[in-house]
């Protein structure tokens, strides 16, 4: 396995480094991952950032093969103190690397320049992304041309996903419900989309005012963990497995520092979870 950005770099002149970085990608998830045998089934959870979780091997790895990615594509890679280098691969090991993506019709809500849905389809999913501006159509058109990917695209004007019900395998939706203005309207619409069984992962930005956080008014409006556990943990179309959440300052105070710019107007965390739609919950509408 590799473990650092320095290794990728000497795949530069294969063919298909794209192609190389997601299968490497892929590669570091399985190898963290306990075999087929002692697999469970996979259930509900949700986490604060953790710098622990950030710093490890197989966190900083996934990333380093990420970012390969994305810098071979022109797409945004994270380093530093970006919130997505725990966002991304908290997601992707804790529900989304369980899956077989060859075929798996995948929807990414506010894709912008994100490396992540590239991934899924290079990895052989169908993927559909949406965003609210056109501003990236033309590299995205570069690169679904260059790899010749089953990708598309559609742009909205708000939280209406243009989907038939009960569609997409997964849905994800990294850091961008906290600029979604109706945020029930949101989630109820990602879990419309998804399919009976199919998974929801989902990165957001938290901000608990009793907790000493602040959270800039032109970013949107974070959750909180009572909006967490309103709009998303106890959605009726969400299986949580009957569990209650335990939220506590030191779960993110690390996170807090490492991610704190310095700036007193915009001191907050992030959090994400991975849901799964109910079984028996068809909609028709």
């Amino acid at each position: 396995m590799w473990t650092s950005a320095e290794s990728c770099y000497q795949f530069r002149e294969t063919v298909n480094y794209s192609l190389h970085s997601a299968l490497q990608a892929a590669a570091v998830a399985r190898s963290v991952m306990p075999g087929a045998a002692d697999r469970r089934p996979l259930t509900a959870k949700a986490a604060l950032g953790s710098v622990s979780e950030l710093r490890s091997v197989a966190y900083r790895s996934f990333m380093a093969h990420l970012n390969a990615l994305a810098e071979d594509n022109k797409l945004n890679a994270y380093h530093d103190n970006w919130s997505k280098v725990w966002e991304y691969p908290w997601i992707w090991f804790n529900g989304l690397c369980d899956l077989d993506l060859h075929d798996r019709k995948i929807l990414d809500i506010g894709s912008g320049e994100s490396p992540m849905p590239w991934l899924f389809a290079l990895l052989g999913a169908e993927v559909m992304m949406v965003e609210t501006g056109r501003e990236n159509v033309s590299l995205w058109s570069r690169i679904q041309q260059r790899h010749q990917l089953k990708i598309g695209w559609r742009i909205v004007s708000d939280e209406e996903l243009p989907f038939a019900d009960n569609t997409f395998d997964a849905v994800t939706s990294f850091s961008v419900i906290e600029h979604q203005p109706d945020k029930a309207a949101a989630v109820s619409q990602a879990a419309r989309v998804l399919k009976p069984g199919g998974v929801f992962g989902v990165s957001f930005d938290l901000c608990q005012q009793e907790w000493g956080m602040r959270y800039p008014d032109i970013l949107g409006k974070a959750l909180c963990v009572e909006d967490f556990e309103e709009f998303l943990w106890r959605h009726p179309a969400f299986d949580n497995g009957g569990q209650t959440l335990d939220w506590k300052i030191e779960q993110c105070a690390d996170f807090l520092q490492w991610h704190w710019s310095g700036d007193s107007d915009s001191k907050y965390v992030v959090g994400a979870a991975i849901l799964r739609k109910r079984a028996d919950h068809w909609v028709v509408t």
